[in-house]
């Protein structure tokens, strides 16, 4: 396995702890599995999921659909990118504002149905994003998702109210403890990092 614990565990080069035990991460947790025929599961990694980028702006004429034809997808989370969410009055006062939209859902070309809408208000200057999870369980496959605005597009620029459908994720539940697998799971604190760092273990092995 892992030798000395967390000062083989390296994050983009730097170990996560030195020779004198301090350490240069804070918040982090690892877990290890050396690949038994019966290992236990490791806590707190109840799903598998691949995300998909999309970055296109929903408009009213022009929804989006992604389209899921693997049949061992549990879920579809959504994930809708709102820019700026404003309106400003004449006076220059800034306030919040709103917009609607639906999902609908079509299993193996049979039509789409409405699965629910939505209206997101407030108020922000920045970047806001909201998730929804679309369940697929005891669907038929295919299965096609429609994201569509219901409210109309806004053509006045000082009512700011667009958003785009930013990605979607397929989501596996499982309860899976990869028996015959050496794995590693790691949770850390998102703002020690600008991105995932890269990960590498000094491990010693069994000559076979």
């Amino acid at each position: 396995g892992v030798v000395d614990g967390l000062k083989g565990v390296f994050f983009n080069n730097t170990p996560v702890q030195n020779p004198d035990g301090s350490n240069n991460f804070s918040s982090v947790t690892i877990n290890f599995r050396t690949g038994t025929a019966s290992q236990s599961l490791i806590p707190g990694f109840d799903e598998a999921s691949q995300e998909t980028s999309v970055g296109v702006t929903v408009t009213k004429d022009a929804p989006q659909t992604i389209s899921i034809s693997e049949t061992d997808v549990d879920a579809v989370r959504l994930t809708i990118s709102v820019p700026q969410l404003q309106k400003i009055e004449d006076d220059g006062d800034i306030k919040g504002h709103k917009f609607e939209l639906a999902v609908d859902i079509q299993e193996n070309g049979g039509g789409f149905n409405n699965l629910f809408e939505n209206t997101v208000t407030g108020r922000t200057g920045d970047l806001y994003q909201r998730q929804y999870e679309v369940s697929l369980v005891g669907r038929t496959f295919p299965v096609d998702i429609k994201v569509r605005r219901v409210s109309s597009d806004s053509t006045d620029p000082k009512k700011i109210n667009a958003f785009s459908l930013a990605s979607f994720t397929k989501v596996t539940y499982t309860n899976n403890t990869y028996n015959n697998s050496a794995l590693a799971s790691i949770r850390v604190n998102a703002e020690q990092f600008s991105s995932v760092p890269t990960r590498m273990y000094r491990l010693r092995g069994v000559k076979v």
